[in-house]
Order: C-alpha cells, then sequence, then structure tokens
C-alpha cells in the first residue's frame, strides 16, 4: 500500500524523492487554487453520508480501484472532503 502512495506522489510531484504527505500538499495546492469547493460547500449533508457509501459500495467505478474502501475508509474519507 505504501508503494501506491508512493507512486502517487510521484505522478502529482515528478520528483521521486518525494513522500505520499509532499503529494497531499499538492492536491491541497490545486484544490485552493482552482477553489474547489469541498463537499458541504456543494450541498452535501452529514446525514446522507451512510446513503452515499452504500451506493457508492454497489457503483462500477468502485470496482476500478486498486484497493477495497471499508465503510469506515469511506466515511472517514466523505468526512475530510466535507
Amino acid at each position: 500500500l505504501e508503494q501506491r502512495y508512493q507512486e502517487l506522489a510521484l505522478m502529482l510531484t515528478d520528483h521521486e524523492s518525494n513522500k505520499p504527505l509532499d503529494g497531499i500538499a499538492v492536491i491541497h495546492h490545486l484544490q485552493s487554487r482552482f477553489e474547489i469547493p469541498n463537499l458541504s460547500r456543494l450541498g452535501l449533508q452529514k446525514e446522507q453520508f451512510p446513503e452515499l457509501i452504500h451506493n457508492s459500495q454497489k457503483s462500477s467505478s468502485m470496482k476500478g480501484n486498486p484497493i477495497a474502501l471499508s465503510e469506515a475508509e469511506l466515511e472517514q474519507i466523505l468526512g475530510e472532503a466535507f
């Protein structure tokens, strides 16, 4: 798993010496630069998380993920993007 995060950091930063947290910093920078709103500003409510998680786990797009995400992991991701 750590190797996948390292690969993602390389894709985002184009520097082999950068760590996964450097990749996350790039994502935060892009979010700020392009004024990408968080999920709460887009109208999502925390009460919708369970239904969203349930529906996403059944969707075909989740089948393409390199790792399966648990309900707890999906909830954490949503919470951080909220």
